[in-house]
This record gives C-alpha cells, structure tokens and sequence, in this order.
C-alpha cells in the first residue's frame, strides 16, 4: 500500500516554485491491455488517497511499444485529467518523455502527425530522431494528447544505443514555449 499524504513514509522535497513533489509517483508505463476503466479510479485513488502528485507517460507508451497503441496512455491521461478540470490539474505534477533515436519506430513520429493534423507522408521512410524539430512536434503531440498547454518535465528517452549524439545548433532557438520546465503551473 502507498503511503497516504501526511505519514512520514510518504516524505516530499521541495521545489524551487514551492511545490511539494511526493517521493512515489505514477508511472503510466503500462501494458496495453491495462488501459482500462480501472486505470481512471487507480489515479483517482493515487491523488486523492494515496497523496501522489507527479504522474510520468511518455509518447510511446503503453509497453511494448506498437503502432495501434503508441500515444493511447498519454490520451487516456488527457481524458482522466479533462473530467478531474481544474482542480485536478492544479494538484498534478505532468511529465512526459519523447521518443529517441529509432529507425524502426517510424510509426511515432507518424502518431504525432496524425495527432496534430499534419501531413503524415510514408512512415516507412523516416525515423524518430532527437532533432529539434522531432523534439517540438513530439512535444506539441503529447500535450494535445494529454488536453493541456504545458507539462512540468519532458525527457527524452533513447531506445537504442545506436543514437547519434545530440549537437547543440549554433544560432538555434531554445526549446521553451510549450515544454515550460523552469515552472510547473497548472493550465
């Protein structure tokens, strides 16, 4: 059983805005078959009972990663966060991870496509890379999925050893805007 909030099991540090971030968490890295009905009162029961705050998807998820279930617990995170509305939202610490480098898993940056709109083109002719623009559009995905304008943390997860290394780009924006990690403000 998790520790409820106030026991000292439950323990919390401080961040730099002042929010208490509890030392468990919610990682949504599920298998497919448990994004069930049971999946909302298991995080209904993780904030409200068991004093969680910090709820961890990523784009890929659930696990094993697949084309037909790629991005679904990040929409089911969005649909169980739009019924909890602002309040909910307020109480929730939301961090999410984007896909590394991958030649085989073109089929994310075609989820991404698809759930923002854009033209998909063939998935068969590109990767996921941690390129700025993969990076931004990867970002913009997840917080359409999720039904916020911005997520406390975003990682970015390598799933292969095979990843070129990340070069910073002279002249090159930072990344900002959506991702937003110096604040952790409810939308």
């Amino acid at each position: 059983m998790l520790p409820t909030r106030g026991s000292s099991a439950a323990g919390s540090r401080r961040r730099e805005k002042g929010d208490a971030v509890a030392r468990a968490r919610v990682s949504s890295c599920l298998r497919a078959s448990a994004l069930r009905p049971q999946a909302f009162e298991q995080l209904d029961w993780a904030v409200h009972e068991g004093g969680i705050n910090f709820i961890d998807t990523a784009e890929l998820y659930p696990v094993p990663p697949r084309p037909e279930t790629a991005g679904r617990t990040e929409e089911m995170i969005g649909r169980w966060l739009a019924k909890g509305g602002d309040e909910l939202r307020k109480k929730i610490i939301l961090a999410s991870k984007v896909a590394g480098y991958s030649k085989g898993r073109g089929y994310i940056v075609e989820k991404r496509r698809q759930t923002l709109g854009t033209e998909v083109g063939d998935p068969q002719s590109f990767a996921t890379h941690l390129s700025r623009d993969q990076i931004l559009e990867a970002c913009d995905a997840s917080l359409k999925r999720l039904q916020v304008l911005s997520c406390c943390s975003v990682q970015l997860a390598t799933l292969s050893l095979d990843q070129p290394p990340l070069r910073a780009q002279s002249g090159a924006p930072r990344l900002a805007s959506p991702l937003a990690p110096q604040t952790c403000d409810a939308d």
